[in-house]
């Protein structure tokens, strides 16, 4: 069973991007699921490695600045969007109210004042 710090040790030595099918080849890793994270369990490469969808995986140490950054501020889109998307749904769920009389807040269940 390969470690991820066996795969970090010879991502250390790669000067490129590394595929998917390059790495799990290199380590006889069966499904290139297991490089990624999955739900909440971290990949075996999740700790030390970026991605990129074109280029594969490289080392965060051996990566440029800008394909760092790349990397970095893409994630962050990606987190502030989901973050949006909770607010939106958050709104439409707190202007839900229970038809009751007197009128009250859906999930806290506190009454509201017209």
């Amino acid at each position: 069973m390969v470690t991820p710090a066996q795969i970090e040790r010879w991502m250390l030595t790669q000067e490129t991007w590394v595929s998917a099918a390059v790495l799990c080849g290199e380590f006889q890793i069966a499904d290139e699921r297991q490089l990624r994270c999955i739900g909440e369990v971290p990949g075996l490469i999740s700790d030390f490695a970026i991605s990129h969808s074109k280029k594969g995986y490289r080392h965060v140490k051996k990566a440029t600045t800008a394909e760092w950054l790349m990397f970095k501020f893409s994630l962050l889109r990606h987190a502030i969007s989901e973050m949006r998307r909770v607010r939106r749904l958050a709104s439409v769920r707190h202007n839900t109210f229970l038809p009751t009389v007197p009128m009250s807040e859906k999930d806290s269940g506190q009454g509201i004042l017209f």
